[in-house]
């Protein structure tokens, strides 16, 4: 991947992909191949758009939930996901969720990000 940087942001990962069904999916960053990224859709009868996100195992594992992201023409959070700390620097993440019509198909499109150190 080349070096990019956007508004002093490090981009360490980006990506499209459509999943094979509503099974979760895992991604690897490629700089950063301790760190999996579990995506996991849902739906409910709120309709109400959420995500959310939380570490597991010692935090090698980051859990994101999109619920209600079902829009065939997509749908995002408003502002960058504030993920957490890696490598002692801030973590962020952007996604684009698209629910493919006739299934249970998703596109996702997505750019992980590294700010500034919140160093020790």
């Amino acid at each position: 991947m080349d070096d990019i940087v956007s508004a002093d942001k490090e981009i360490i990962g980006n990506g499209v992909f459509i999943t094979f069904n509503e099974e979760p999916c895992t991604i690897i960053l490629e700089k950063h191949k301790n760190v999996k990224i579990e995506i996991h859709f849902a739906e409910d009868d709120s309709k109400e758009q959420k995500v959310s996100w939380g570490g597991k195992n010692n935090n090698s594992v980051l859990k994101i939930k999109f619920l209600n992201f079902n829009n065939v023409f997509g749908n995002s959070s408003i502002e960058h996901l504030n993920l957490g700390v890696l490598n002692n620097r801030a973590f962020f993440g952007r996604f684009i969720v698209s629910k493919l019509p006739k299934g249970s198909f998703y596109e996702v499109i997505y750019t992980f990000y590294l700010g500034d150190n919140v160093g020790h």
